[in-house]
């Protein structure tokens, strides 16, 4: 019997006391559903853009209010090297995860 062992569930912990404000930026819209799906179960805030260009702009507006920016590295309009580039411009101090 080949079978592989069954895999664990993913299991995040709990947001508890600092639930972060996550800007998810990913151009396939499944990845970002999941992705969005895990993130909220653990108690975050997701905010989402669909590329580099939606991104930079939803972090001019909110980037006070975002904990943590999910960058996508290739993207159609503006690549997430770019999206990151404009945005230490705008926060040197920005928390981005590639």
């Amino acid at each position: 019997d080949q079978t592989p062992p069954p895999r664990p569930a993913l299991d995040l912990p709990p947001a508890a006391d600092a639930p972060l404000r996550v800007l998810l930026v990913d151009d396939e819209g499944m990845i970002r559903a999941l992705a969005r799906a895990i993130l909220e179960s653990a108690g975050h805030t997701v905010a989402e853009a669909e590329d580099g260009q939606a991104a930079v702009e939803v972090f001019e507006r909110e980037h006070a209010d975002i904990d943590l920016v999910i960058l996508d590295l290739t993207m159609p309009r503006m690549s997430g090297r770019d999206a990151f580039r404009r945005m230490m411009e705008i926060d040197p101090g920005a928390r981005v995860l590639f």
